[in-house]
């Protein structure tokens, strides 16, 4: 125990001085990363340009006869007008059935004044964007999405997801500077090969958890023999180190490890984002009064059309077990909405060939779940399934950083009864939207709870964000007084070379 004591007082501060640069650069963007957050530009609107609708009928063969065949078909209302959208990119007028030539630019441009709150702005630019880069980060998930930059000061940019007609983020040039910064700092972006990049983070991080491990163990010493009795044998300096890390030593390894964890384990599935086409053709529906949008789904013997309506002019909102805000799912992490905006709480139907979309579907999950295990299958292979959930909100399953919603779980097992991967799945896109697994799970608890607090949600974000900020900066002044002790520390050799050699012996 001495010797191993001993190797600690030698190496500690050695170890120390290879550590500083690594704990400085990823105490600073960490202590910024809540107030970037904050920071951010947010969308000044929520929910959706869609209205409600009187009663209306769709004939898929007068559309495919007149449009060409056709895979996917949303049918939805822009600027009081009935629009056809086919495979994503293809408009048309629903009433004439004419084909609407570079619609679906002008409709990104609508989305993107609706969601910046910019109805006047000109634009400056706008892309398409079928791959992630630099300034549309792989964190948002959503492709393909068009660009819509504003010429305004800020260079605001939006992303929107026509698709759906959702939004997917917004990004000024603070943002896009501040996020670099962090990047830069936090994930060592500027490294331009892996794996190395990784392998040398690792070590880093190996190397910061052992140097707080080791200065735990010596405060746990001179703690025992009473060393802190005695403080007018240390300098101030000396002794808030010394406390500062003692007590901050856990949170250290805390972030350290998990850290490590989320370095190696977060991998996303190749297939992320992958959507299925529709393997049938769809059939006629007469959509009822109120409704805002519907859309076909087809997936083996499931065959369903998804109808959304406004609970104010269609059906009874307290039928359905579960009801889905038609807003952008952008509303926690670093965007956040306008809380003084009420979003749309319409109603979800899962329409068949043998019911009525007036008809009131109180097991609309259930036809979601059904679709979703048929979806399944082009992803679990021979997996059975064990169970699924329909999951309308973000939870510690599925966080945030997934993007979609609503959502259905779908648990695998294995022939032998062991489990297997979760798939999560927008049923009526057909989307592969995550995936997970034992270690997956495992690590998304531990960023979770050990790197961001959050089991401290219940404080509220503002004060766990505080709380979190202060052992950052806490862990930091640790550091930063460990470098000026070092420094220090040829001048007090010269000053008293008698007591500079004299050290606390621990037994």
């Amino acid at each position: 125990m001495k010797a191993f004591t001993q190797w600690c007082l030698r190496h500690h501060q050695r170890l120390g001085l290879w550590a500083w640069l690594f704990i400085a650069c990823w105490a600073l963007s960490g202590l910024a990363h809540p107030i970037l957050s904050r920071i951010n530009p947010t969308a000044q609107a929520t929910g959706t340009l869609l209205q409600p609708q009187a009663e209306h009928h769709i004939e898929p063969q007068a559309i495919a006869s007149a449009l060409g065949p056709f895979t996917h078909l949303r049918v939805f209302n822009h600027q009081q007008r009935l629009l056809l959208q086919l495979d994503h990119t293809r408009f048309a007028d629903a009433a004439t059935l004419a084909p609407l030539a570079n619609f679906e630019q002008n409709y990104a441009v609508d989305l993107a004044r609706h969601f910046a709150g910019e109805p006047e702005a000109t634009v400056a630019a706008i892309t398409k964007i079928s791959a992630f880069d630099d300034d549309y980060l792989t964190i948002n998930r959503l492709l393909p999405v068009w660009r819509v930059e504003f010429a305004r000061d800020d260079n605001l940019r939006v992303y929107v997801d026509t698709q759906q007609g959702q939004l997917a983020t917004l990004v000024d040039d603070t943002k896009a500077a501040t996020g670099h910064w962090f990047r830069t700092l936090h994930s060592w972006h500027f490294w331009p090969h892996e794996p190395s990049r990784v392998w040398l983070m690792s070590a880093a991080l190996l190397l910061i958890t052992a140097l707080g491990l080791m200065g735990f163990w010596l405060y746990l010493r001179w703690w025992r023999q009473g060393v802190f009795n005695h403080q007018h044998r240390w300098a101030r300096s000396r002794r808030w180190h010394a406390h500062l890390s003692g007590v901050l030593a856990l949170a250290l390894t805390c972030f350290c490890t998990s850290g490590l964890f989320h370095l190696w384990a977060s991998n996303p599935h190749p297939a992320l984002g992958q959507a299925l086409e529709n393997d049938a053709p769809p059939f006629g529906i007469t959509l009822p009064g109120g409704w805002l949008e519907a859309q076909w789904i087809a997936s083996g013997q499931q065959q369903h059309w998804r109808v959304v309506s406004a609970p104010e002019q269609g059906l009874d909102p307290h039928t359905s077990a579960h009801k889905q805000t038609l807003e952008s799912p952008q509303k926690s992490g670093h965007q956040h909405h306008n809380p003084k905006a009420r979003p749309v709480m319409p109603v979800i139907q899962y329409v068949g060939a043998e019911r009525m979309a007036s008809a009131p579907d109180s097991n609309f999950t259930d036809t979601a779940q059904a679709l979703a295990r048929a979806q399944s299958r082009h992803w679990r292979g021979e997996l059975a399934v064990k169970s699924t959930e329909y999951m309308a909100h973000f939870n510690r399953h599925y966080g945030f950083i997934n993007k979609r919603l609503p959502v259905v779980a779908v648990r695998t097992q294995d022939d032998r009864g062991a489990q297997g991967p979760t798939y999560f799945i927008q049923p009526h896109t057909g989307t592969l939207a995550a995936v997970s697994n034992t270690t997956s799970a495992l690590e998304g608890a531990s960023f979770g709870y050990l790197h961001k607090w959050h089991h401290l949600d219940f404080l509220g974000r503002n004060l766990r964000d505080l709380l979190l900020a202060l052992t950052v900066l806490g862990i930091f002044s640790a550091a930063c007084l460990g470098l000026w002790r070092w420094r220090q520390k040829p001048r007090a050799q010269a000053a008293n070379p008698t007591r500079a050699k004299a050290s606390v012996v621990c037994e």
